[in-house]
């Protein structure tokens, strides 16, 4: 699948290529639902902007993402192996390990001469042992970690089947139970998997880092602290404030 914008101005549009040696006739809806999820397509932007329009310091921040929205995993399965890839390590270590677990574990395709590898299935993982993971630089807990969520998955112990409908509290008490899975990697689902946008990630220590440097602030946040002007902005989603600080954190390092 080969995706690219066309017109970049206030209505652009996505123009997706598939190419396969057979396609489903499903296939168009198939891709639709996936980029809707994956790229966030249908959150409805305008109210944020509007906020951000009313506060300079904001709308600086905001303009040069004009257009993004927050990115979901395509599936749940990836969204908690990935999370468990990233903990307690960099993001390129992290992506690094979730690479090498990819090119050895999922469905290759050729494409013009270069090779793209899906993610694993969990069906995949959930047959192999922690050594085989411990190959490909994961620890041999994270190993475990990623095996038994994928055994989990299969069996289908892992979510409730109308997880949509779970309010967070149940959800995040579900997954903490899990070895392997403490608060950071649940909020990392929650903003990833599920897209709930309302979950603040007190735990991740590099994103609370980006919005003391740009608030200004000595104390840490969370999610019952009142930030101070210009950002206490009701109805802003205290994710929206974290994403655009710490991408402005990024750009600066």
């Amino acid at each position: 699948m080969c995706i690219s914008q066309r017109c970049a101005s206030r209505t652009p549009t996505l123009e997706v290529e598939i190419s396969a040696p057979r396609i489903a006739a499903t296939a168009r809806e198939n891709t639709i639902s996936v980029l809707q999820r994956t790229l966030g397509l249908q959150l409805d932007l305008a109210p944020f902007y509007r906020l951000a329009k009313r506060h300079p310091r904001l709308l600086a921040l905001v303009r040069p993402f004009i257009g993004m929205r927050p990115p979901r995993f395509p599936t749940l399965h990836e969204a908690l192996v990935s999370a468990v890839a990233c903990q307690q390590i960099s993001l390129p270590l992290g992506i690094r390990l979730l690479n090498r677990l990819a090119e050895a574990y999922g469905i290759a395709v050729s494409r013009r001469r270069a090779s793209r590898h899906a993610f694993p299935r969990p069906e995949t993982l959930a047959q192999l042992k922690p050594v085989d993971l411990r190959t490909l630089g994961f620890s041999m807990q994270k190993a475990r970690t990623v095996i038994g969520l994928s055994c989990l998955l299969i069996e289908g112990h892992l979510w409730p089947e109308d997880i949509e409908n779970v309010d967070d509290a149940a959800i995040h008490n579900h997954l903490c139970a899990v070895t392997g899975v403490g608060p950071w990697t649940a909020d990392y689902v929650f903003l990833r998997g599920l897209g709930r946008l309302n979950v603040f990630p007190v735990n991740d220590s590099g994103a609370l880092n980006g919005i003391k440097a740009w608030l200004g602030i000595k104390y840490t946040p969370d999610s019952e602290t009142t930030v101070p002007h210009p950002c206490s902005l009701a109805p802003l989603r205290w994710y929206d404030l974290l994403s655009l600080a710490a991408s402005e954190a990024a750009c600066t390092v």
